[in-house]
């Protein structure tokens, strides 16, 4: 997912630069702003998804072991 965040940051970056939206020289029309929107929306999505993951790790390191799920064992009374 790292890779696909990089390759979405890197491409529209590049995408901006030669087109020249970068310095400001042009504005973004025709066919490159479904292009340059879609990969700014999907690097965007990645580290959103990402940011969960790590999220979702921490809390589960941090459980206690016997929190895990239902309990499973019957104590007799």
């Amino acid at each position: 997912m790292v890779g696909i965040a990089a390759s979405a940051l890197i491409g529209g970056e590049a995408l901006a630069v030669l087109s020249g939206l970068a310095p400001g020289n042009a504005e973004l029309r025709g066919g490159l702003q479904p292009l340059e929107s879609s990969l700014l929306a999907g690097f965007s999505l990645v580290v959103l998804a990402l940011g969960m993951g790590g999220v979702l790790l921490r809390w589960d390191f941090h459980l206690p072991s016997g929190s895990r799920g239902p309990s499973t064992s019957h104590h007799a009374e």
